[in-house]
């Protein structure tokens, strides 16, 4: 066994040595992350030198197979990705395809060898990611237009594949919404317009694994996917009521304390969607209907689970961080649905009107908690409701004075 202690670590640094000393390298990432100073001080000088030159990046799938070391596989990414956002313009056709196929199937590589519980992988996960998706916002969709199909396709070969690549399409919808260093106006514009172009394919994925999946990380993961692209608005009204989404949201998901927070932040995400609230404006009765089934069974729901007016909630929220998660977003959800379609619940049925003022206790209960956050939430919507009902008050005042008296003596 050859003694890496007695080989000079500039070596790394010469291009002409084949094979690359993959061993050499990991004790010198080993001496960066855990060595003495002295030792630390030397490596981290020699890494940084390795990373300025010009080729280092054709070392990097050497190292990335080769290497039994997590962190100098994640170093290596890192030179690979400052390739990409550097001198990818530059790179022949050649090595763009080569790169790209190689990031490709090391993610599904690992994917296939890799179980949902072994979280010290998540960080290797998470670096390649960002790699694949610093290629796509390059690539696609001029070089790689099948690449949500391919993305679709092979979700399905195993759970834990389609679980990153949920995380996938969530790195690509922050990249295309939210502000990014790296990235142009014109060129996140360009990637937000092609993922929405595309998202149909991404939503019928999405339903395909709450119908069909048992796996609680794969669902966790799909449902985080949902809610960010919901929160776009590119879940529109038409989806939401000609799919099983609301039902799976409801009586699926939010009825199970693992889904339960995530599903209500979905919930909330949907009652206030321009789009929902456009087509209840115009009285889409099947919208409604849904919508009204999903307020009563919500709100059923949250009362099983304890948040009840009986209840002494200071106790069930300091029981766990994710009981007070649960209220805030319960009341997130309440509120918003009365800000939006407090008159769909009114009108509806008896059942619906009684759903109304049994949350409206239930706000005014969780009013009464000693949590600031919480008691802000509540009055900022007292507030709402007071000026909305003193608005319907004038409305009412002036139709019965000036309006109702019009009308009769143009009708006489």
């Amino acid at each position: 066994m050859q003694n890496h202690s007695s080989v000079d670590p500039n070596s790394i640094l010469d291009p002409k040595i084949v094979p690359f000393n993959v061993a050499l390298f990991d004790q010198l990432v080993e001496n960066f992350y855990n060595g003495q100073n002295n030792r630390r001080e030397e490596a981290h000088a020699t890494l940084n030198k390795f990373q300025t030159l010009p080729q280092s990046w054709m070392r990097a799938p050497e190292i990335i197979k080769s290497s039994r070391s997590i962190n100098s596989k994640i170093f290596a990414l890192n030179v690979l990705q400052k390739c990409i956002q550097t001198q990818w313009k530059v790179l022949s056709p050649e090595y763009k395809k080569g790169i790209k196929t190689f990031v490709e199937n090391l993610i599904v590589q690992l994917s296939s060898n890799t179980t949902n519980n072994n979280s010290s992988m998540t960080p290797l996960f998470t670096k390649m990611n960002l790699v694949l998706v610093d290629i796509v916002k390059r690539e696609w969709p001029h070089n790689w237009p099948n690449f949500i199909s391919q993305i679709v396709q092979i979700s399905k070969k195993s759970e834990f594949i389609c679980a990153n690549n949920m995380k996938l399409l969530r790195l690509l919808c922050e990249e295309a919404s939210e502000n990014v260093k790296d990235v142009t106006h014109k060129s996140q514009e360009s990637l937000k317009e092609n993922l929405h172009s595309e998202f149909n394919k991404v939503f019928e994925l999405c339903m395909f694994v709450l119908k069909n999946s048992s796996d609680d990380y794969l669902i966790s993961e799909t449902l985080q996917t949902l809610c960010k692209f919901i929160n776009l608005g590119w879940v529109n009204a038409r989806m939401i009521y000609e799919s099983q989404l609301l039902e799976a949201l409801t009586l699926k998901y939010y009825g199970k304390p693992t889904f339960s927070n995530i599903s209500l932040e979905c919930l909330t995400e949907i009652v206030n969607s321009k789009d929902v609230c456009h087509e209840v404006s115009v009285s889409n009765k099947q919208l409604i209907s849904k919508l009204v089934n999903v307020y009563i069974a919500t709100v059923k729901q949250t009362m099983e689970y304890g948040v009840q007016l009986n209840t002494n909630l200071d106790v069930f929220i300091s029981q766990h961080r994710l009981k007070l998660t649960l209220v805030q977003n319960f009341l997130n959800f309440i509120i918003a649905f009365i800000r939006n379609h407090r008159s769909i619940l009114e009108q509806d049925s008896d059942t619906s009107r009684e759903g109304l003022i049994c949350s409206l206790k239930l706000v005014e209960k969780i009013t009464q908690v000693h949590e600031s956050n919480l008691f802000n939430i509540c009055i900022d919507f007292w507030k709402h409701l007071y000026a909305k009902s003193v608005v319907n008050y004038i409305n009412q005042i002036y139709y019965i004075k000036i309006m109702a008296p019009t009308i009769t003596h143009q009708h006489l």
